[in-house]
C-alpha cells in the first residue's frame, strides 16, 4: 500500500505534499481496498493477531498487526465481509454516515450461522473507518490496521 501511494504520488508532475488532497484520496482509496481485503487474508493465513503480507516483485515481507479491543474500534476478524461504503446503494436509508476526512469508509457484514429469527437475510451492515498506521518507532516493515466505528 506504501509503495504503490509513493509511487502514484512520485509519478505526478508536480510535488505532493503529504497534506494534500490527492494524498488524503490516494491513502482513502488504498486503506479501503486494504480492508476489503481483510476477511480473505485472515481465512488464508489462519491469524487473527497479524498478517505477512509479501510483495511479489521483490520477496520483501511486512507485518500487518491488527488492532482492536479499544473503545470505538471493531474487530476486523467479526466481519464475514468487509464492503467498501461506495459500492452500498442507499436507496431507501435514513442517513448517510459517510464523512470527508483520513480512512477508508466501509461497511463490516456480520451474519451468523445459523441466523437468527431476527436477523436480516444479508446479515447486520456495520459503517466504520478503516485506518492504517506507520508508527515512526516501529521498522520500516510493520504497520498497524483498525476499524472505527462511525457515530
Amino acid at each position: 500500500m506504501a509503495k504503490i501511494s509513493a509511487g502514484e504520488i512520485g509519478g505526478s508532475r508536480t510535488a505532493v505534499s503529504a497534506n494534500s488532497d490527492q494524498a488524503f484520496a490516494l491513502y482513502n482509496r488504498a486503506v479501503t481496498d486494504l480492508a476489503t481485503d481483510l476477511p480473505a487474508l485472515f481465512r488464508q493465513q489462519n491469524n487473527a493477531g497479524a498478517l505477512a503480507l509479501r510483495d511479489e516483485q521483490t520477496g520483501e515481507t511486512s507485518q500487518l498487526q491488527i488492532e482492536s479491543g479499544k473503545p470505538g474500534e471493531y474487530q476486523p476478524t467479526s466481519f464475514q465481509q468487509i464492503l467498501k461504503a461506495a459500492s452500498i446503494n442507499t436507496k431507501g436509508l435514513d442517513e448517510d454516515v459517510t464523512r470527508t476526512g483520513v480512512g477508508g469508509a466501509v461497511v463490516g457484514v456480520q451474519q451468523h450461522v445459523p441466523r437468527p429469527r431476527v436477523e436480516p437475510l444479508k446479515g447486520y451492515r456495520v459503517p466504520a473507518t478503516a485506518v492504517v498506521d506507520f508508527p515512526k518507532s516501529s521498522r520500516a516493515s510493520s504497520a498497524y490496521v483498525c476499524l472505527i466505528r462511525v457515530k
